[in-house]
């Protein structure tokens, strides 16, 4: 006959099964922490901890065992949450500083004649170009090339005993960025974070490489005021008929019938704009893969010639 501790032991197995292990997965997936609940494990890890020591006064081992991995689970969860929060909050607390320092730049081109003000703003600039690793930032629209180079350069790259890193837009906005849509704000953010990004990268690796449709001029303006002598801009120059064309991954085609809003280049609200004077043009319409890496590499090695 079942009892009322093994009813109360099959219950909490039930609840755990389809509350708690969706939400760790999810949260192991994603690592965001968004939406989740931190009381409610506690709580449950304080049920537990209840239910294991009833189970051992009343010596039934199959709860004992059922108890301990439900404890043990829970408590290794709570350090996944408490790590994925502290990672946030540390990207968050940079975001800040780089909109305020972004607002003191602002001030200060328009109060050239405040010297002190021009000086903190130097002080600022001098401790972020003292990083060591060149930031290559791919812009250009979707299809165009970018994250095809990045990869290719990569490899180049590291053949010379050079260490360096992708932050593919694409695949930081899917995996960090998930709560970032595309309307012109959350580009605007999605490229702030990204630069906080490449900056904790450039503190270890030689190159950071950045494949990003980052469409608007003062995004990327941010990010060469933040970056200064180490920011490399690279152009892959591919026409929106040129993209539409190949529609490697089949958005323009959704974007042209209506399936996908705000994309870039097709949307009103969204259109991107070409950069002014980029380091590095590659026209992918005429270039080869091979030929539009050797041309940065080459750039790469006048540069350090330099």
């Amino acid at each position: 006959m079942i009892d009322l501790t093994q009813i109360l032991g099959w219950t909490a197995t039930f609840l755990f099964s389809i509350m708690i292990i969706p939400q760790m997965i999810r949260t192991v997936k994603s690592k965001d922490t968004s939406g989740v609940s931190l009381l409610m494990f506690i709580i449950f890890m304080v049920a537990n901890i209840i239910a294991l020591t009833y189970a051992l006064l009343i010596h039934q081992f199959p709860l004992i065992i059922k108890y301990i991995i439900a404890l043990v689970t829970t408590v290794i969860y709570i350090v996944l949450y408490w790590t994925y929060y502290q990672r946030k909050n540390k990207i968050t607390n940079k975001t800040a500083k780089l909109n305020v320092d972004h607002d003191n730049n602002n001030n200060n081109n328009n109060n050239n004649n405040n010297d002190d003000d021009n000086n903190k703003d130097n002080n600022n600039k001098k401790d972020i170009k003292q990083k060591k690793g060149t930031i290559l930032w791919f812009t250009g629209l979707s299809g165009s090339g970018k994250t095809t180079i990045a990869e290719k350069l990569k490899v180049k790259l590291e053949q010379q005993g050079k260490k360096a890193e992708i932050l593919d837009g694409d695949v930081v906005r899917a995996t960090l960025h998930k709560n970032l849509g595309f309307k012109p704000e959350d580009i605007h953010e999605n490229n702030r974070l990204l630069s906080i990004l490449a900056e904790e990268k450039s503190e270890e690796a030689d190159f950071v490489l950045l494949p990003i449709i980052s469409p608007f001029q003062e995004d990327r303006q941010k990010a060469r005021s933040l970056f200064g002598k180490s920011f490399v801009e690279v152009f892959i120059d591919a026409s929106l008929e040129e993209c539409i064309r190949r529609d490697v991954k089949g958005h323009y085609k959704k974007a042209l019938a209506g399936k996908i809003n705000n994309f870039i280049g097709i949307a009103k609200d969204n259109p991107y704009e070409r950069p002014l004077n980029p380091e590095i043009t590659l026209e992918t319409s005429k270039m080869s893969i091979e030929d539009s890496v050797k041309k940065i590499l080459e750039f790469i090695t006048k540069r350090e010639g330099n």
